[in-house]
């Protein structure tokens, strides 16, 4: 294949003197070069540009006279090394088309952990279908391999069933996703791999699931448990997640001292990372912990700073402006919500930010005799509220809709939002 694409690139390399180091720079991983210049795999667009700019050729150099039907027959060895290498690079689309191209040839190739670089490679093409199927077939033979193997690649398979899990979070079927990770979390206490990196994201995960189907509880017994076994957390990109997920269990469970713990610690731990968005999001949280325990002057003293501090990040900025604008409603002044909400333009608003803006305009069109205004708000938002279980909030539109309509209808589905066991605070601080 003396005319092939990688050929050209390892002969002109090589004809100039350069090393593999020298020709790869810091863009190209030198891993991912051997796969091109041995013709095993095919340089995107951008490694093509980078090759012609250090090397001082056109892309046409490289691209006449190409027989392009032979690279791709030659990609893959039985052995696995090629496929361990190329996902150790990032080449997840290479090994993606090499599944594709021949899933026989691929199938014969040794490495029994070929499923597992497959199915992740999917997932982080972001080809979900595919990647839950890969990986399902990767766990599947797990339990049939030797214990040894089991021990030696159990980042391999909690990460696989770490990430199914998530395809199923995307999906919003956080039963199949909780049960993947307790597969994960038992299977690393059985090894008792408690210090690994793995572990203390599947103990993340896990908290993420509980705290968004309301189960708190869950939450704060499991990361309690971790905190008093972990007391040197190493894993700085995991611990102030952690805490994070405390503190809203925390609040949801009416522990504001503690949830204003964890939240100051997320935020002092995200300093040292310079991670100001994480921070802005973190701030969000700890407004909404005062504002639980009532104490609105220090959430309106933050809310001013966090809008000042975040005013060129535009997400945050309308963030913080519907953090006062909840404020405002929560004390009952509504004539200045009602200014704050012809000052905050809906359609730049995230869909959490929407149906909020809406449950608010409703509620104040209610409140000013405009029953039209406030049935098509409510209307807007009462799915979304049902979805996230925002049943507190849900109690106010159906008292405003019984007064409108008269409809005995909605006494009852206040009164089983109310004795809803799952409830996510939201908006009000207090049930009506």
């Amino acid at each position: 294949m003396i005319n092939s694409v990688g050929s050209k690139i390892k002969n002109l390399r090589i004809k100039k003197k350069m090393t593999q180091a020298q020709l790869c720079g810091s863009i190209i991983n030198r891993c991912v070069l051997s796969l091109i210049e041995n013709n095993k795999m095919q340089p995107s667009i951008s490694q093509l540009n980078h090759f012609c700019k250090v090397l001082d050729v056109p892309v046409t150099y490289f691209t006449s006279n190409i027989d392009y039907s032979q690279t791709i027959s030659s990609i893959g060895t039985d052995d696995g090394s090629d496929l361990n290498r190329a996902f150790a690079a990032g080449e997840y689309e290479y090994i993606a088309k090499l599944y594709e191209h021949d899933s026989v040839k691929f199938n014969t190739i040794e490495d029994i952990n070929k499923y597992y670089y497959l199915g992740m490679s999917y997932y982080n093409i972001k080809t979900y279908k595919e990647s839950a199927l890969t990986l399902r077939k990767y766990i599947n033979s797990f339990s049939k391999k030797p214990e040894s193997y089991r021990k030696s690649n159990f980042i391999e398979y909690a990460t696989a069933l770490n990430t199914l899990s998530k395809i199923y979070m995307q999906r919003s079927n956080y039963k199949k996703a909780e049960e993947y990770l307790n597969i994960a979390f038992n299977f690393l206490i059985r090894l008792h791999e408690l210090n690994s990196l793995i572990y203390c994201i599947v103990i993340n995960n896990l908290s993420l699931i509980y705290n968004y189907t309301a189960q708190y509880k869950k939450t704060y017994t499991l990361i309690n448990d971790f905190f008093n076994t972990h007391d040197n957390l190493t894993y700085r990109v995991v611990a102030p997640q952690l805490h994070i997920a405390m503190n809203i269990a925390c609040y949801n469970l009416g522990k504001y001292s503690e949830a204003i713990e964890h939240i100051q610690k997320s935020i002092l731990l995200l300093n040292y990372e310079n991670d100001a968005p994480e921070i802005g999001r973190c701030y969000i949280n700890y407004i909404n912990v005062l504002r639980y325990c009532c104490r609105f002057s220090e959430a309106f003293e933050i809310v001013e700073k966090c809008k000042k501090d975040f005013y060129d990040n535009k997400v945050l900025y309308r963030k913080f402006s519907m953090q006062e604008l909840i404020l405002y409603f929560n004390i009952k002044d509504y004539p200045k919500a009602e200014e704050l909400l012809g000052n905050i333009n809906v359609n730049s608003l995230q869909e959490m930010g929407k149906n909020n803006y809406r449950f608010i305009a409703g509620h104040i069109s209610f409140i000013h005799n405009e029953y039209e205004k406030a049935l098509k708000n409510f209307n807007n938002c009462e799915k979304y509220f049902l979805k996230n279980m925002y049943h507190y909030d849900l109690a106010l539109i159906y008292d405003d809709l019984f007064a409108i309509t008269g409809d005995k209808l909605y006494l009852e589905k206040k009164k089983a939002s109310l004795l809803h066991d799952a409830v996510r605070r939201n908006v009000l601080i207090d049930v009506l």
